[in-house]
């Protein structure tokens, strides 16, 4: 036996040695988020999931005051940092501040921001979604709004507002990021159980025609009170199918029970609907079989018909 193979052997039994201390450490703390009067701390693992870049186009103070815009633009980025769901994009896609608050320098652009304006920022900065965010004295402090834009199009598709808390000793950073705190603010959506398509499954009378989106939190209930618990898995435009746990309280459900959506994800953070599943897939399909179409022509033509 080669010395190599005697290496290899002494690793392979030392492995399950090895790999039990990995096992058996905690995890390590990561990151400790304090939102709504709750602290959750994340543990080290696996990355957060890729999400869409958003950027400060404009900061504005209705009175014209330069130094307040740029409190509320920084602001507005650090409460995005905060954000679940929210990547601020990086320094490079700012250009400085102006008199009007203006977060991007481009000479063509006034406020307000129409449609166009805003896919002209999502191309020069390559931002999926842009934030406006104005902020207005009130007394001896402020109220602010945050306004969510898709690049895309020019279209608003959130928006939130804030204002500081009494006493705060940044008004502005205060207003604005409850302001942003806003924007993740979920809807709630009522409806019924319709049937029980599975085992610890229910088809709800909730859709995305509704607003609901996939990965929703629900709750069954019983006289007003929640006795089960569940994640919307299968969106449907005029209805959906949920979870349903624990699995003791299955037998408890019939159709007709109430059902609320008490937690409805952003778009940033929903998982896709079952449309959209299925418009991927068939994408998938045409684009294989093209390819298929592809060789098959060209092998017919280089080496059965040439």
């Amino acid at each position: 036996m080669t010395v190599r193979s005697h290496l290899s052997s002494a690793v392979l039994k030392t492995l399950p040695l090895l790999a039990l201390p990995l096992i058996s450490l905690p995890a390590h703390a990561q990151t400790t988020i304090t939102q709504n009067g709750t602290s959750a701390v994340v543990p080290g693992g696996p990355k957060r999931m890729k999400v869409d870049t958003v950027v400060v186009a404009a900061a504005i103070d209705d009175s014209a005051n330069p130094d307040n815009a740029k409190k509320a633009l920084l602001a507005a980025n650090r409460a995005l940092t905060l954000s679940p769901g929210f990547t601020p994009a990086p320094a490079s896609a700012y250009s400085p501040v102006g008199a009007d608050g203006a977060g991007i320098g481009v000479t063509d652009w006034g406020w307000p921001f129409t449609a166009s304006d805003y896919v002209k920022i999502g191309k020069s900065t390559k931002a999926s979604e842009a934030l406006t965010v104005e902020v207005s004295q009130e007394g001896t402090g402020f109220s602010a709004i945050a306004e969510l834009y898709e690049t895309s199009d020019g279209a608003l598709i959130n928006r939130g507002t804030g204002v500081s808390r009494d006493g705060a000793p940044d008004p502005i950073a205060s207003a604005v990021g409850h302001a942003v705190e806003g924007l993740s603010q979920s809807a709630q959506f009522d409806g019924i159980v319709l049937s029980m398509p599975a085992a610890y499954q229910a088809r709800i009378s909730i859709g995305e025609m509704a607003g609901a989106r996939a990965g929703a939190r629900v709750e069954y209930l019983a006289d007003g009170q929640p006795i089960a618990y569940g994640t919307i898995v299968d969106l449907g435009q005029a209805e959906s199918v949920a979870t349903v746990a624990p699995e003791s309280a299955f037998p408890q459900l019939y159709p007709n029970l109430p059902v609320r959506v008490v937690l409805n994800p952003t778009r940033e953070r929903a998982m896709p609907s079952a449309q959209e599943i299925s418009d991927k897939d068939e994408k998938k399909f045409e684009e294989s079989f093209t390819l298929a179409a592809g060789i098959a022509t060209a092998v017919y033509f280089i080496w059965i018909h040439p």
